[in-house]
């Protein structure tokens, strides 16, 4: 059978210092889930890092990672 993965790739506007961290903190996270079309889906953390862009003059920050559908989806043709 063929086996779908679904991947989304996170990137925020430019949020404060503390919206950040909280985000940061995914990457650790044994367990995520996201709120997607009204249903709670499981998903794993691809990135084992992350990429913070700054602006210092406003202390603003971006956060961006990828992250991927814990269910695969299997297709028979």
């Amino acid at each position: 059978f063929p086996v779908t993965i679904k991947r989304i790739k996170v990137r925020t506007d430019y949020i404060n210092n503390i919206e950040a961290e909280w985000l940061e903190n995914l990457i650790d996270s044994p367990q995520i889930w996201g709120e997607i079309d009204g249903a709670y889906i499981p998903l794993t953390m691809d990135t084992t890092s992350y990429r913070r862009q700054t602006i210092e003059l406003n202390r603003l920050f971006s956060v961006e990672f990828d992250l991927s559908y814990s269910v695969s989806s299997y297709r028979q043709r």
